[in-house]
């Protein structure tokens, strides 16, 4: 719990600074707002080769975002993101976890030439919900297990630093849309550290629109 706290008032620094350049700015230059769905790959702690995450975990984000000078923007919003591990033993038993979580992302973007940009920043957020199920050859029916599977109530937050690059084409004078591969690494996970590993990749697609 200390070391959540201690995200927790790291992010409410990144938010002050955040707010406090976009008053120091926002006369000057245009704000826009974005898009993004994110298409995450995440890697099981899988030492017997019998679980798995779904190849592709959705997730989206609702975007702000502020240009500052030197080609730099900060970014912020909500992201919203759903992942499900299912595991298979050799006695046609099946198990498998989802879970829904949700994040504040702080980013600053930094861009190279008019099509090109590097991001680097942090995600710090919440378990919104999770469940574990169990299946078996003599019953077909999803059968809840999450009591039974060290899910904590008191245990729900979690951090990733994010890099990411990507490519943007301009539509127009204040519309764009972007492609930005992404490699993200756990500072502190939840109930899923237990089926998946620190580093995770994926894919984002940006739309946003200026102001």
């Amino acid at each position: 719990m200390k070391s959540a706290r201690q995200w927790i008032h790291l992010t409410g620094i990144l938010l002050l600074a955040f707010l406090s350049c976009s008053n120091s700015f926002g006369q000057e230059l245009n704000h826009a707002f974005g898009f993004n769905l994110q298409l995450a790959h995440y890697i099981s702690n899988d030492r017997e080769h019998d679980e798995y995450f779904m190849p592709i975990n959705p997730g989206f984000e609702l975007l702000y975002k502020h240009p500052l000078k030197n080609e730099l923007s900060l970014i912020s919003g909500v992201n919203y993101s759903y992942s499900r591990w299912k595991k298979t033993f050799a006695t046609a038993t099946y198990f498998r976890r989802s879970a829904h979580e949700l994040a504040i992302p702080l980013l600053i973007e930094k861009s190279i030439g008019q099509r090109f940009f590097l991001m680097f920043g942090t995600y710090c957020g919440w378990l919104i919900s999770g469940k574990a199920e169990s299946q078996n050859k003599n019953n077909p029916n999803w059968i809840d297990v999450t009591k039974y599977s060290n899910y904590s109530e008191s245990s729900r937050f979690m951090a990733d630093l994010c890099l990411s690059a990507g490519a943007r084409q301009q539509i127009g004078s204040a519309h764009s849309v972007s492609i930005a591969p992404f490699i993200r690494y756990k500072l502190k996970d939840h109930w899923m550290k237990e089926v998946r590993t620190n580093t995770y990749v994926g894919v984002s697609i940006y739309y946003f629109i200026g102001l």
